[in-house]
């Protein structure tokens, strides 16, 4: 048992049953892990003297009738979740004597009524030294049974009684079973809600599970490829609270040397690694030293054949407020996950959730909000407002290319927090040296080998950050792989025969557990980011699956944290996301809240209600933001939630257009949208007016920063129209949002072995003009890196490596010519040979024109006209100076009468 244990961590849940009669104390413990042990297929086994017929109750009081073998006058005094890290065959070895009833013992001690010392003592077999391991949980009273009144089954709507419904071809996509009678838990403000969910068809389903499986499909565990080595060091004890006692055995290395670095503070890389002949403990405690000085949580520790991370607590940071109120909060962002997704990869982790809400013995429950909103498909868009509250992100119609976004704000959300006593920890699993950046530098751009620390440092010191983590163990665990992203690929990320997540998970759970065990720790907020769903697969995230499960555990039975799981947007760079209904779950993120019963007693009854009743009400990040931000109010908690966001009720009448959108975003109430035909007459002027404007934003964005050495064209070519589809439409008063895929394709010059799809929204209506709101790729990008104009932003560029074999004159007259949206391009020469005018008609309906400037010198060309009963996207007159070798959009647009309509158009050029 104990290799087969090794590396895993263990949850006891410890009952003080006391005898009324003999007035002694005995100790029940109820041992889950995180795998299954010996056969047993629930990953479940009871140690010591619990019964395996045993169910307890979740109230104080008599026992005897649950558990005969235990006494009549026996009745629940305390019920203590407490998790042992098993990192090594010493500590699997006394779990298993413990069963065995050998060799070993738990034993309790009560300090002053409040607190309690759990600890193990046992003979080690391999050093023949007696040792001890304890773990002080603070003011035991936090998990008295009073606090799981608030949390009763009725009020949570869980259904006991119900079922997990057969949907077949579709998922279940609920945590809570669903009742006998359909109807029979809904409340009446839930049958009344404006907001509908929006259902998935069987059809759409079938579609799906050709993607990723069907509902029946139960996948084997993800393990690594490579091989989990044991640990050479590990963290036995943290009594100083300042720096960690280590135990060592250098017998795993066969004999081979041990070597020792750290990140170096100056650089941000990874120090030369220091060979330690002979090994001793205590240079790896100067190393810890150093690294904790720094600000980092960790070193590096390796021999033959295998890399360790020894990972310890941060310095402790004294806390300002009293320890009855104090509430950590995890906050766990999984990238790039829909919720149906969520269902269908991340199986063990859906049974966790359902497991606390159903398990008595577990003091905590699971919130599940259906109804959770993407703002954008963009991470920063949806994360911005749950640490600043502020939902505007950047101009994407800029002439020149950011090099970074507009900041997250993390500074808003940290620095309430810190006024209130709290430490605050950012993690993620991205490196601060890849060329994208990563979320703690506002994805700031730079060129490969570029990436200057101390300007990286610049920006994240304002960020009332106090711990980093193990974000800067991420570059390693990348360099491994040749990468200094884990975008896209590889299919697994691991590092010592672990996936790299599980490092994250075990170091927040690390940091809570210190916390809760140190009453000189000031309270934590953290946030944790995953990347691992960023594929397009969309099955990578699945390796995630178990250390999440375990995680959700864990933090179930910690009753002083809050913890927060969700997605920023679904996938979009699936195939499955060029999709209908893959579109719709790209702004179905998740979100999931495991609530403590001792946290809900802090919340109250107020907030707490007012969670439960928004799981059924339609919200966003910013909603969040607000209740995390009203947390520390001192008044009477707001019962408005424009104020107090989740933490109070949300009206039943509240849809989308409520919500701070982006133009692209789908709205999950049924209904909201209206759709079109695929390549719809009626909507290809405004196809065309969004690639003439996509295609004038290329051509600005590279003239703008043009060089002396640089010559029109640049390697990004024009964008030709081929087709557009996934066509909604929605209403605002007058005016109208449409939105659209937009399928182009590009010169022969570059062969493209499919489409390219571009995402856009363009706002019209009566007195309108057309405008683009906003666009976004949907296609894969990062291939045209190599050969993309630096000043063009690498999301509009369609380029080739290779060089173009004809002269500029030919390539030009090439293009300006080419069929757009399946219409031949009529080309006129208004002027001298080498200015032209560009006209496309479109099924009688549809008017497009252009202009092309293939003089050696700049000229300026007034376009006038007058409409009648036509749709125009530009107003007239307007005058365009065109450089030389540049093609402008110049208007589109569409009939409103076949009969009576018509647009009359001239041009002139000035000079």
């Amino acid at each position: 048992m104990a290799e087969h244990i090794r590396n895993y961590d263990f949850m006891f849940k410890i009952l003080l049953i006391g005898d009324t009669n003999t007035g002694k104390t005995k100790i029940l413990c109820k041992y889950a892990g995180e795998d299954k042990i010996n056969g047993n297929p629930s990953g479940k086994q009871t140690i010591g003297r619990v019964s395996k017929a045993c169910t307890y109750p979740s109230t104080p009081g008599p026992v005897h009738n649950y558990c005969p073998n235990i006494g009549q006058h026996a009745k629940i005094i305390a019920r203590i979740p407490v998790v042992f890290h098993a990192l090594n065959d010493d500590l699997a070895w006394v779990f298993d004597r413990i069963k065995q009833k050998r060799a070993g013992f738990i034993g309790l001690v009560l300090l002053g009524g409040t607190s309690l010392i759990i600890f193990v003592l046992f003979i080690s077999t391999r050093t023949n030294q007696i040792s001890m391991l304890s773990y002080i949980l603070d003011d035991i009273s936090t998990s008295n049974s009073s606090d799981g009144v608030l949390l009763s089954a009725s009020f949570l709507a869980n259904n006991p009684n119900g079922t997990y419904p057969d949907k077949s071809p579709c998922y279940y996509t609920r945590l809570r079973k669903a009742p006998k009678k359909p109807d029979e838990s809904a409340s009446n403000d839930q049958k009344t809600a404006k907001c509908r969910k929006h259902e998935p068809s069987a059809k759409s389903c079938e579609e799906a599970n050709k993607y990723f499986n069907n509902p029946n499909y139960d996948p084997l565990p993800r393990r690594c490829s490579t091989k989990n080595n044991e640990d050479i060091c590990q963290v036995i004890s943290n009594s100083s609270r300042e720096l960690p006692d280590f135990k060592c055995d250098v017998t795993v290395c066969g004999g081979s040397l041990v070597s020792i670095t750290k990140v170096d503070a100056k650089t941000g890389l990874v120090a030369s690694w220091q060979d330690m002949d002979p090994f001793d403990v205590n240079k790896v405690k100067e190393m810890a030293k150093k690294a904790l000085d720094e600000g980092f949580s960790f070193v590096f520790l390796r021999c033959s054949g295998f890399q360790q991370v020894l990972m310890f607590p941060p310095k402790r940071i004294q806390p300002t407020v009293p320890l009855k109120k104090r509430i950590n909060i995890n906050i766990v962002v999984v990238d790039s996950v829909a919720r149906t997704h969520f269902f269908r990869a991340m199986k063990r982790s859906v049974s966790a959730m359902r497991e606390i809400i159903y398990d008595d013995t577990i003091p905590a429950t699971v919130l599940d909000f259906e109804f959770f909103q993407g703002i954008s498909m963009h991470t920063f868009d949806n994360i911005r407002p749950l640490f600043s509250g502020v939902t505007k992100g950047n101009d994407h119609f800029s002439n020149v290319v950011y090099t970074a976004l507009h900041p997250l704000g993390i500074d808003v959300l940290y620095g309430n927090y810190k006024k209130h006593g709290y430490q605050t920890m950012f993690q993620e699993d991205l490196c601060w040296q890849d060329s994208w950046g990563i979320m703690l530098n506002n994805l700031q751009q730079h060129a490969s080998g570029q990436a200057k620390w101390s300007d990286f440092q610049d920006v994240v010191r304002k960020h009332n950050v106090d711990h980093f983590g193990l974000t800067h163990f991420s570059c390693l665990v990348l360099r491994g792989y040749g990468r200094t992203n884990p975008y896209d690929y590889p299919s697994e990320i691991c590092f010592n025969g672990l996936h790299y997540s599980k490092y994250f998970f075990r170091y927040i759970a690390l940091l809570t557990r210190e916390i809760t065990q140190d009453p000189n720790a000031a309270p934590l907020i953290s946030y944790q980011h995953f990347n691992t769903g960023h594929t397009p697969t969309g099955t990578r995230v699945t390796n995630d699956d178990e250390p999440l499960a375990q995680f959700l555990n864990a933090m179930a039975n910690d009753p002083n944290t809050l913890t927060i799981v969700l997605s920023d947007h679904g996938h979009t760079r699936t195939s499955y996301a060029s999709t209908d209904e893959g579109q719709n779950e790209l702004y179905s993120p998740f979100l999931f809240m495991v609530l403590p019963n001792h946290v809900a007693s802090l919340l109250g009854k107020q907030r707490v209600e007012a969670l439960v009743k928004n799981q059924q009400r339609i919200f966003t990040t910013l909603d969040l933001h607000k209740a995390l931000m009203s947390l520390h109010s001192t008044d009477k908690p707001s019962s408005d939630y424009k104020q107090a966001g989740i933490f109070a009720k949300i009206p039943a009448d509240r849809t989308c257009s409520d919500l701070p959108l982006s133009p692209l975003a789908r709205c999950r109430c049924e209904g909201w949208d209206e759709t079109a035909e695929e390549n719809s007459p009626r909507i290809k002027w405004l196809a065309e007016f969004a690639v003439g404007t996509l295609n004038d934003l290329i051509q600005e964005q590279y003239v703008k920063g043009l060089s002396d050495a640089q010559s029109i064209p640049g390697n990004c070519v024009r964008l030709l129209g081929k087709s557009f589809s996934s066509i909604r439409q929605r209403s605002k008063g007058k005016s109208k949002v449409t939105t659209f895929d937009l399928h182009v394709t590009a010169h022969a010059s570059v062969p493209l072995t499919e489409d390219e799809v571009f995402k856009v929204a363009v706002s019209h209506g009566d007195g309108v003009y057309p405008a683009l709101k906003s666009y976004s790729r949907h296609s894969l990008y990062n291939k045209f890196k190599n050969c993309a104009d630096k000043q063009v932003d690498l999301k509009l560029c369609i380029c080739s490596n290779k060089p173009r074999t004809s002269n500029t004159s030919q390539y030009m007259n090439e293009v300006i010519s080419s069929n757009v949206f399946g219409s031949k391009s009529e080309v006129k020469d208004i002027s001298g040979g080498c200015v032209f005018l560009i006209t496309r008609s479109h099924d009688g309906l549809t008017l497009v024109y252009e202009v092309a400037n293939l003089c050696p010198v700049k000229k300026q060309i007034v376009f006038e006209g007058s409409d009648y009963y036509v749709d125009i996207s530009m107003k007239l007159p307007r005058t365009i100076d065109a450089e030389p070798n540049t093609v402008h959009f110049v208007i589109s647009g569409v009939r409103r009468i076949m009969a009576l309509s018509y647009l009359e158009f001239k041009t002139r050029v000035v000079r």
